[in-house]
C-alpha cells in the first residue's frame, strides 16, 4: 500500500470506528378495451394495436385498425388491415396499453398507426457482483486492514445519445439516507472516463490519474471499498453518462456530496449496480 494511500485510509478508517457505536449503516402484450366502429371508408380506430378482425358475412365489413393511435412501449404493434364484409367481433389483442379493433367499420376499412418500441435500457453490471447480491470478501475491508481492498471489475451497455464521458461513484447508501452529506458514506469516485470506454477491470491501480489499464481520475486516489464493521449496509455503484468530455468536480482528496452534485448537473443518464456488506476490517 502506497504512503499516499495510507494517509487516505487513516482518515477514514478513524471515522469507521465511530460506526461501532452507531446505527449503521419483453412481457407478453395483454388485452385492452374495444374501440369503437368507424363509419364507412373510414375503417375504427383503436387505442392501442388490433389484431386482425374475424371475418363476418354481409357487406360494409371494416378489419381491426392497423396499430393503436394511443399505442406505446414495446410490443405495441399494429393489427391487420380489414377485410370485405362485415367485421367480426372478436378483434387480436395490441401491444402494450393497446386495445382491441372495432367492431364493424366501412368497406376495407384501415385503423391508425402503430405505437413504437421502446429502446434499450443504460446497464451496469459485474462478474463480482450481482445486483442486490453481497460483495465479495476480494471487493471490501473484510478479514484485512481498511482499504486494503479491490475494485470490482465492471461492465455497461450502450450509454445515451449525446455520451461524451462517465463518472462512477460508490455511496454508502444506509449512511447518506439519514444524512445525504456524511462524508463516511463517500467512498469513492472515477470520472473523465472516455466516451468509448464499456468496461472497467477489477483492482484498478492506486493513482488521483491513471493512463493504464484505463483512462480515468480518481478520489480519492484509489478505491475504499465496504467497510461497515460488522453492520449490514447497502452501497450502490453509480455510473453517469456525462454531456462533456472532462469535467472538475472540485473538492479535495476525499469524495464529497458537493462533487457527487456536480457529476449528477452533467448526467445524460445513469445506471446502477447495488450490493451489501457487513465487512469487518482486523
Amino acid at each position: 500500500m502506497s504512503a499516499r494511500k495510507f494517509s487516505t485510509f487513516a482518515l477514514f478508517a478513524s471515522g469507521a470506528l465511530l460506526l461501532t457505536n452507531c446505527s449503521d449503516d419483453s412481457a407478453a402484450p395483454g388485452p385492452g378495451t374495444a374501440g369503437t366502429g368507424g363509419s364507412a371508408n373510414a375503417g375504427g380506430s383503436a387505442n392501442g394495436g388490433g389484431g386482425a378482425a374475424s371475418a363476418g358475412t354481409g357487406p360494409g365489413g371494416g378489419g381491426a385498425s392497423v396499430g393503436g393511435s394511443n399505442a406505446s412501449g414495446s410490443n405495441a404493434g399494429g393489427g391487420g388491415s380489414g377485410t370485405s364484409g362485415a367485421g367480426g367481433s372478436a378483434a387480436g389483442t395490441g401491444g402494450a396499453n393497446g386495445g382491441t379493433g372495432g367492431a364493424v367499420g366501412g368497406t376495407s376499412g384501415s385503423g391508425g398507426g402503430g405505437g413504437s418500441g421502446g429502446g434499450s435500457a443504460f446497464t451496469l453490471t459485474s462478474t463480482d457482483l450481482m445486483n442486490g447480491g453481497n460483495f465479495l470478501d476480494k471487493n471490501t475491508c473484510n478479514g484485512k486492514a481498511f482499504g486494503d481492498d479491490e475494485s470490482p471489475a465492471l461492465a455497461w451497455t450502450e450509454p445515451p445519445a449525446g455520451t461524451k464521458s462517465f463518472a462512477l461513484t460508490f455511496i454508502d447508501v444506509t449512511l447518506t439516507a439519514s444524512n445525504p452529506s456524511n462524508p463516511m458514506g463517500h467512498h469513492w469516485m472515477a470520472y473523465n472516463i472516455p466516451a468509448a470506454t464499456r468496461a472497467l477491470p477489477g483492482d484498478l491501480p492506486d493513482g488521483t490519474t491513471l493512463t493504464t489499464p484505463v483512462a480515468l481520475k480518481q478520489v480519492p486516489q484509489s478505491y475504499l471499498g465496504p467497510c461497515p464493521a460488522g453492520m449490514m449496509h447497502t452501497y450502490e455503484l453509480t455510473l453517469y453518462a456525462l454531456d462533456v468530455e472532462t469535467i472538475d468536480p472540485g473538492g479535495g482528496n476525499a469524495l464529497s456530496k458537493a462533487m457527487v452534485d456536480k457529476i449528477k448537473a452533467a448526467s445524460v443518464g445513469s445506471a446502477v449496480l447495488s450490493g451489501k456488506s457487513s465487512a469487518q476490517s482486523q
